[in-house]
């Protein structure tokens, strides 16, 4: 399982859980335009993720 940090929490993070998430990642390290681009791309995906009520996770890249 590979977790992605938000801004609100340290990139220092990434290193400290490592040994369990080696795959990890901080929201900084993709910055901000890859980011917003992968909203743009995956917006109806996006919002069709809301209304299903048995799905727990979305993964966009």
């Amino acid at each position: 399982m590979r977790l992605l940090f938000d801004q609100n929490l340290s990139f220092k993070l990434c290193q400290i859980v490592a040994d369990l998430f080696p795959e990890s990642s901080h929201v900084r390290a993709h910055g901000l335009s890859e980011v917003a681009d992968l909203l743009r791309r995956h917006a109806e995906t996006i919002q069709s993720f809301e209304g299903d009520d048995g799905t727990v996770c979305l993964e966009i890249y």
